[in-house]
């Protein structure tokens, strides 16, 4: 057994054993190749007529692949959470430089909806952000003459 849970190990043994229902107890043990294995133990103290635990009944289970997945999952997510976190800043600062410009400027994703608008072109149009943001341009904010020739575009 793992040498750091020994001793926590015991204590809720202890403690658990106390209570006449299923018990459940996570710990780690070394293989005789020094590998680190996690095992949950399921038990149920069995006592004796004097009523002290005689033994214990239960299965050991390694959970040693599923805590590495966990992990591995829980790595890529701190990875994807902070790559979110750049790429929000970064469109921040995208978007205070774009406020600057004297131009319009307006970014549309493939289907033709506004994702990034600046100041000028929200005064120009006669709208806020939050009012164009998501909607789709040709036919909210282009002329009918223009708007056909624009979605033709984003039917390519």
């Amino acid at each position: 057994m793992h040498p750091g849970d020994l001793i926590a190990l015991a204590k809720k043994f202890k403690l658990t054993t106390s209570k006449d229902e299923n018990q459940e107890i996570m710990f780690q043990i070394t293989d005789t190749n020094n590998k680190l294995h996690y095992v949950q133990s399921t038990f149920r103290a069995i006592y004796d007529a004097n009523g002290e635990v005689a033994r214990c009944d239960g299965t050991n289970k390694d959970i040693t692949e599923a805590i590495r997945k966990n992990e591995t999952l829980l790595a890529t997510r701190k990875k994807l959470v902070n790559a979110y976190k750049l790429i929000i800043n970064n469109q921040k600062h995208l978007q205070n430089y774009f406020d600057t410009l004297p131009s319009i400027i307006l970014i549309l994703n493939k289907q033709g909806n506004v994702g990034i608008i600046n100041d000028f072109a929200c005064k120009l149009y006669g709208y806020k952000k939050e009012e164009m943001t998501g909607k789709y341009f040709p036919s909210n904010f282009v002329p009918n003459r223009l708007a056909t020739k624009i979605v033709y575009y984003f039917l390519k």
